[in-house]
């Protein structure tokens, strides 16, 4: 039994740095900033918000477009490197905070892929027959690891989040219909926090050595989500015996390695949404926003078939297969 979407929604904070913030005291451009990410604004939590709390706007959503009650929530799955605590687990904050007394609760971070990770464990369960009722959020705060000195990171990262309930899908057709999932473990220090966990724990010097915030290799990263999303994307089609989807909705990274994966995978431009000059890269929150925006828009028609794919820390890669 396929597991299929009955409710989404998302979440970006309200406070709005644009490209104008980063030009009053880093040596950039407009035009440098646009041409090497597409990116012109991105949302920065406020204070009082959390990763947590940002997934809690947006699961409210979900359930009330699923018609659902929070305390029905057979399982909570939170995709996240940013969570609130090391422990307890926001999958945990999220719980208490909508009233989901009965779900079992787990972090999963695999980066940037996380929420499509997410959804293939919610889609297993159901699958299994383990859980009918599956809560997904993806959502990160990455504005709170962020270098703002750097001048090749600290315009890349937004705040965000975004949620989806899943259920059987009782008709048959539609819903989620195969994931292919995959990490380079060996490709680990291209997108890496160094500081604060059991291998280098924080202190007084590693806060002051800047070892608290993102460390990113963009040109490795770059032909790695080059080469491994195109190959996962013919997978997961090849597992449904099909040549394409109707859509491709991307990790909202980089503008340039959208464009690339998009032109490598044969996809118009029309068919590649994005909405990363919006809202930079917000991690596993990118995929969620960008879909319940399509979603509520209409962009979506019956019997059509969606792919979700991302990449990210570990290095991870996953895409999904949805008809809608």
């Amino acid at each position: 039994m396929r597991s299929k979407i009955y409710g989404i929604g998302s979440y970006v904070p309200e406070k709005i740095l644009d490209n104008k913030y980063f030009i009053s005291y880093l040596d950039t451009s407009e035009e440098w900033i646009i041409t090497r990410t597409g990116i012109r604004e991105r949302r920065k939590a406020g204070e009082g918000e959390t990763t947590s709390s940002m997934a809690y706007s947006a699961s409210l959503q979900a359930l009330a477009m699923a018609g659902e009650e929070a305390v029905n929530l057979d399982w909570i799955i939170f995709a996240t490197v940013t969570p609130d605590y090391y422990f307890p687990s926001a999958s945990c904050l999220l719980q208490a905070n909508i009233g989901a007394s009965k779900a079992a609760c787990i972090d999963v971070n695999a980066g940037c892929s996380g929420f499509v990770y997410a959804l293939s464990l919610g889609d297993t369960l159901i699958r299994a027959g383990e859980a009918r009722r599956v809560l997904v959020a993806g959502a990160d705060a990455l504005t709170r690891i962020t270098d703002y000195e750097d001048r090749q990171t600290a315009m890349l990262f937004g705040d965000g989040a975004g949620c989806v309930l899943l259920g059987p899908c009782l008709g048959g057709e539609g819903g989620f219909i195969a994931f292919d999932l995959g990490a380079d473990g060996s490709k680990g220090e291209l997108i890496i926090l160094p500081a604060g966990g059991s291998s280098l724990p924080p202190s007084r010097d590693t806060v002051e050595k800047g070892q608290h915030t993102i460390k990113l290799k963009g040109r490795e990263v770059f032909r790695f989500a080059t080469t491994e999303v195109p190959g996962s994307i013919k997978r997961v089609l090849d597992k449904a015996g099909l040549r394409k989807a109707d859509w491709l909705l991307l990790h909202q990274a980089n503008n340039r390695i959208i464009e690339a994966i998009a032109a490598s995978s044969g996809y118009p431009k029309e068919r590649v949404p994005s909405n990363i000059d919006r809202y930079g890269n917000t991690s596993a929150a990118s995929i969620p926003i960008l879909l319940d925006e399509l979603w509520r828009s209409g962009a979506f028609h019956s019997g059509e078939y969606l792919i979700l794919s991302g990449f990210g820390s570990g290095l991870t890669w996953a895409t999904a297969l949805y008809q809608f």
